[in-house]
Formats: C-alpha cells, structure tokens, sequence
C-alpha cells in the first residue's frame, strides 16, 4: 500500500517471503519470489526452507537448478536442505553436482554438508561412492557413522555394519541409540533374531537402554520369523521395563497372538491397551478383528470393525473373511453388500474370501453365481487364487470331478495354476483310474515349472505310486536335487 514492494527493495521483498514462508503460506511466498527482480542468497535460502517444511522436495530441487542459473552459489547452511531433497526424492544426478560444487566452494570441510552428501549415497545404495566419501572426510561424528552404518544395513550387509559399529567404538566413538537400533533392526530383517537378541544384550552393556523402537524391532522381527511366542516374551519383558509400546508394538503382538490363535494373550493386549488410554485406530483395529475372528470369536471382532472409524479393505476383509470362516454366509454376505455401498470396493481377495466361504459351506450355486458376477458386477479381475478357490471348495464336498473339471476350465481361460492349484488337485487322482489326469496335470506342472517346487514333485510321486506309476515316481524322485524326510 506505501509502494514498497512496487519499488524493488530486495531487503523488504526477502522479508515478506521469509514471513508468508513462515506462516504457512507458501503460494503467497512464492509469488513474491517469482516477480523479485533481484534475488540473492538469503531470498533463495527463504523459498527453498520453506520449501523443504512443506516436504516439496522436487520443487526444492528445481529451484536450486533455478538459483544456479541465476548466479547464487548457496552456502554450507544451504546444501544440507537441498541434500535432504535429494534423499526423498532420489536425486543422485543432482548429489554428485553438489558434491563437486561443495569441493570447488571449500564446503566439504563443513561436516553438516558432509554428511548431507554421505546420506544420499548411503540412503540410495551407492556404497562405492559412500565408503571412499567416508573414508576421504576430514572429521566424522556420530551422524557420519550412522549414515554409513545405515547404508550398509539396508542393502543387507549387516556383518560390514556390525564391523563398523565395532571399529566406531575402537576409536572412541560411542554409538547412540539411534546406532544400534538401526544395526538391530537390519538383523530382524534379514531373519537374523538371535543376532539382534545378542546385539540389544550388547548395547545394554555399553549402558543404553532400549526404548520403544528397539523393543519394536525386536517383537515385530521374532514376530515375523514365526518366534511368536518369543515376540510374546519380549512384549511382556519391555511393559516390565517401564517402556509403553506404539501402535506398531500393539500390532506386532496382537499379530503373534492371531498367529498362536492365543485369544487369552490377546485379550490381555487389548485390555492393557484400552488401560492406557491407547485409541483403537485403523491398523490395530485390523490385527485385533484379525486376532478375534481367527479364534472365532466373532462378536468380539465385530464390536472392534464397527469402532474402527476409518476402514480399509484389509479391516473389511478381515471381518468378512472371519465370518466366511466360521460358516456365518450370510452375515458375510450382508457386510459384502455394505462394503460395495462404502467408498471402500470389495477386491479380488474379498470375492475370493466370498466363493470360498460359500462352497466350503455346500452352497456351491451361490459359489459359481458370485464367481460369475465377480468380473461383469464387481469389475474385478479372477485371479488363480479365484479358481483354486472352486477347486479347494470341491474338493473338500467331495466332488472330485467337477474340482477336476474347474482346472481344465481354468487353462482354457489361460489362466497360470499355481503350486497350490496343483497340490490340491493331484489327490484327486490318486486312484488307478486316474493316471492319465496324473500325467496331465505333470504336464502342467511341466510347462509351468513347477516341478522344482519340492511340495509339489512330493505330491506328484505319492500321486504316480498311488495309481500304480512307480517307473514316474522313481523318475521324479532321482531328478530331485534336494530331498526331505517326505520325499523319502
């Protein structure tokens, strides 16, 4: 209104920026920006930390192609925000740039610039560039080794971090926290839970207790790798240490506990959770009607689905997968129909849920007409699981021939079986009669290259010798390149 801004005053225009930045208007901060006449470093620096507040990585990174060419080198507190684009948006082009304009500008002494660039290369897997990155810095801190360590961790080379961690603590360096989490969590990862059981009793010798994520790490990875009653232990060890879970403690435990169909456990999770005050939202919602319906108690399940305020089509899934289960068709059905209403559409895995529950139930009418509407009225794609459903639910009415007659219908449609497919319909033709379906279906597993799956060349030589074949079943038996006490 007095005409500052009409008349160029680079001073007044930075600071406008810096205050819409500030308050969260950032359209506003960038149209002050955008009719600057004249922008220096501060003016760029304001732009792009807005920015990176507002997460706008990739704008971060055209802007700073935008400042180079119009003449502003930024400085050593600069780099840092444009590197942590670089990180989320994988600008490894743009990193290598900074690294050499860091080098020309005398930057690369500054250790926030440092390990800015030795973030990107570690985060993205460029260990190479990384470890002679590491090795070539004039200082290193905490920071810089958490980077290196991390980089090596998420390709899965967790012996190289572990040796680094070790050598960190030979120089004297003491890793935090932050450290070893990420080592732990890298060998939960990989399935390596009686390394990172010994790595958490090492970090407890150094005098660092566990927190949160530590304990998380450690019950989701035993979780994980079916230690679920270990994964319970944790959980019960970790309340005793005076450390409140998250949610994704809540639902790594509940998960051990629907794996176990451990209801008393469960039960006890849930009651702890309500006990401090924890909100039931979405996914531990998920794991808790997962929990309930999976030990059949359904009333439970539905008091949680019908709190979950935001579902998606896992907690849909779950509860109309659970009463499928348990025989209760028809309430499924009725869910089925509430959930083609909601914003939610039922998927390929909740039709599947629906013809399975139906035809394991003798309503095999029911089955084929959903198996029918599921591509015209649901617009949803059949996948192989669909018609392994027909060919289970048939199998257990003991319908043998129409199972059989799905299967053929299913290759007709050139839809790929898969080893379940073949592992349920090969019983069907464990008879004398059956042994050219036996060498029809071997044909199959031939063409598929399935045969190398060990279930699979199991069932197919008990199939042979159970109608009569044993020169096919010796046959596939000698091909075998490993073999287990079932094979024998």
């Amino acid at each position: 209104r007095i005409g500052l801004v009409e008349s160029p005053n680079p001073f007044v225009e930075t600071k406008l920026v810096s205050m819409y930045a500030k308050c969260g208007y950032l359209d506003d901060a960038r149209r002050v920006f955008e009719q600057m006449r004249k922008r220096n470093l501060f003016t760029w620096s304001a732009i792009i930390g807005a920015c990176c507040r507002e997460r706008r990585w990739r704008e971060v990174v055209k802007l700073f192609y935008l400042m180079m060419e119009d003449g502003v080198v930024p400085d050593h507190f600069l780099l840092p925000k444009i590197l942590q684009a670089c990180c989320h948006c994988g600008g490894m082009r743009t990193t290598k740039l900074i690294h050499s304009l860091a080098v020309r500008c005398g930057f690369s002494s500054s250790i926030r610039v440092s390990n800015s660039i030795l973030a990107v290369y570690a985060r993205f897997g460029e260990l190479s560039w990384a470890r002679r990155f590491f090795e070539n810095m004039d200082e290193r801190d905490r920071v810089s080794w958490n980077a290196i360590i991390s980089g090596y961790c998420h390709q899965g080379q967790s012996e190289e971090a572990h040796r680094l961690l070790d050598t960190m603590t030979k120089i004297g360096i003491e890793p935090g926290l932050v450290t070893w989490n990420i080592l732990i969590a890298s060998y939960n990862q990989l399935g390596c839970t009686d390394a990172s059981m010994e790595l958490m009793k090492k970090m407890e010798s150094f005098g660092i207790n566990p927190d949160v994520f530590t304990w998380t790490s450690m019950i989701s990875g035993f979780a994980q790798n079916n230690k679920r009653s270990q994964a319970l232990d944790l959980f019960r060890e970790m309340l005793l240490a005076g450390v409140k879970p998250n949610g994704i403690t809540i639902i790594s435990a509940v998960s051990a506990c629907a794996s176990l169909r451990s209801l008393q456990k469960g039960l006890e999770i849930h009651s702890y959770a309500i006990r401090i005050g924890f909100i039931v939202d979405m996914l531990v919602g998920n794991s808790l009607i997962d929990l309930y319906s999976k030990c059949g108690e359904l009333e439970d399940a539905r008091k949680v689905f019908d709190i979950v305020i935001e579902k998606d089509v896992y907690t849909w899934n779950s509860m109309i997968g659970g009463y499928c289960q348990a025989g209760y068709c028809g309430m499924a059905y009725e869910l089925f129909m509430k959930m083609r209403e909601s914003d939610v559409p039922p998927n390929v895995i909740t039709w599947n849920a629906m013809i399975s529950g139906y035809i394991q139930n003798g309503d095999e009418d029911e089955a084929i007409n959903l198996f029918q509407r599921m591509e015209k009225d649901g617009k949803v794609k059949r996948n192989t699981a669909s018609w392994n459903s027909l060919i289970s639910g048939y199998l257990q009415l003991g319908e043998k021939d129409k199972a059989l007659g799905i299967f053929r219908q299913m290759q007709s449609y050139r839809v790929s079986p898969n080893s379940v497919t073949i592992l349920s319909v090969l019983p069907a033709c464990s008879n004398l009669i059956a042994a050219n379906k036996v060498k029809e279906i071997h044909g199959c597993v031939f063409r598929r290259n399935l045969e190398s799956e060990l279930p699979v060349a199991n069932s197919l030589i008990d199939t042979y010798a159970k109608s009569g074949n044993m020169e096919y079943s010796k046959s596939i038996f000698d091909g075998l390149s490993s073999k287990d006490i079932i094979t024998w």
